[in-house]
C-alpha cells in the first residue's frame, strides 16, 4: 500500500499488516463456512473482497461497513468457487471462477460483459485475471499450470506453459501473473519449483526465486520503482 503496509487475504478474512512491527493494523473476518482467497485495495480507501461460500463480491469500508455488493453464482463446493477478483480502471470486475475454469468480467450490477475461457487442461481451472495497459487480459490457469494473454476480442495471443520453460522446472499451480513495465511477466508457482520466476516476451527466464524457508508461494508481486 502507499503507506508501506501490506494487505493480504487468508482463509478466514483479510488483514493489513505493518511490516515494520508485524502488527495487524486492520482486519476483516469472514463468517462461518466462508473462505476468502482475494482482496484488493481500491479507491476511497476501500477493499474489494471475494468470498466463497457466501458467493459474494463486495467493497468494504475501513469501518467494516459494506459500500457495495453483488451476489455471484456457482454450483461448485465452497473451496472451489472463486479465486482472485480484480477491479479494472474502467470500474468493471474480473472474477476467476476457480474450478469452473472461466474468468468473467462483470459490471457493478453483476452483468457479464465478457468471458475468458482457457483451453481445457487436466485438472484445469483459473486462479486470476489482470487487465493490462493495452486492454489485453492476463489469466493464470491454476492447476492447469499455464498462463494466457487474451486480446480485446477474447482471442488468446500468448501462452506460457511447461514446454516453454527449462526442463527442471516443476509447474504445479500458477497463481499470480504480473506484466512489468519492460514487458516481462512475473508468475508465482504454488508448491512448484521455482516458487517465483520472470520471463521476457520471448518466454526466456530472466530471474527466479526459490526459498524453502518461507514455504509455498501462492502470490507474488514486484513493487516496481523501489
Amino acid at each position: 500500500l502507499a503507506n508501506g503496509r501490506v494487505l493480504g487475504s487468508y482463509s478466514g478474512g483479510v488483514r493489513e499488516i505493518d511490516p515494520a512491527t508485524g502488527k495487524v493494523t486492520w482486519e476483516y473476518k469472514a463468517g462461518p463456512g466462508v473462505e476468502v482467497h482475494s482482496c484488493q485495495p481500491v479507491e476511497e480507501d476501500r477493499v474489494l473482497i471475494c468470498e466463497c461460500g457466501s458467493k459474494r463480491l463486495f467493497e468494504i469500508n475501513r469501518d467494516l461497513s459494506v459500500a457495495w455488493e453483488i451476489k455471484l453464482e456457482s454450483t461448485q463446493p465452497a473451496h472451489k468457487q472463486f479465486r482472485l477478483a480484480r477491479k479494472t480502471d474502467a470500474g468493471t470486475y474480473l472474477v476467476a471462477y476457480g474450478s469452473d475454469g472461466v474468468v468473467r468480467e462483470l459490471d457493478k450490477e453483476g452483468k457479464v460483459l465478457k468471458t475468458f475461457t482457457p483451453p481445457p487442461r487436466p485438472n484445469g481451472g483459473v486462479n486470476g485475471a489482470w487487465r493490462l495497459a493495452d486492454g489485453h487480459t492476463l489469466v493464470t490457469g491454476g492447476y492447469g499450470a499455464e498462463a494466457y494473454e487474451f486480446d480485446g476480442a477474447g482471442k488468446i495471443v500468448w501462452t506460457l506453459g511447461k514446454a516453454d520453460l527449462p526442463k527442471d522446472y516443476v509447474l504445479h499451480y500458477l497463481g499470480t501473473a504480473q506484466r512489468l513495465a519492460n514487458g516481462d511477466t512475473v508468475l508465482s508457482n504454488f508448491q512448484g519449483e521455482p516458487a517465483v520466476f520472470e520471463v521476457d516476451k520471448e518466454k526466456r527466464v530472466v530471474w527466479q526465486y526459490q526459498n524453502g524457508k518461507i514455504g509455498p508461494v501462492s502470490a507474488a508481486r514486484v513493487v516496481e520503482g523501489k
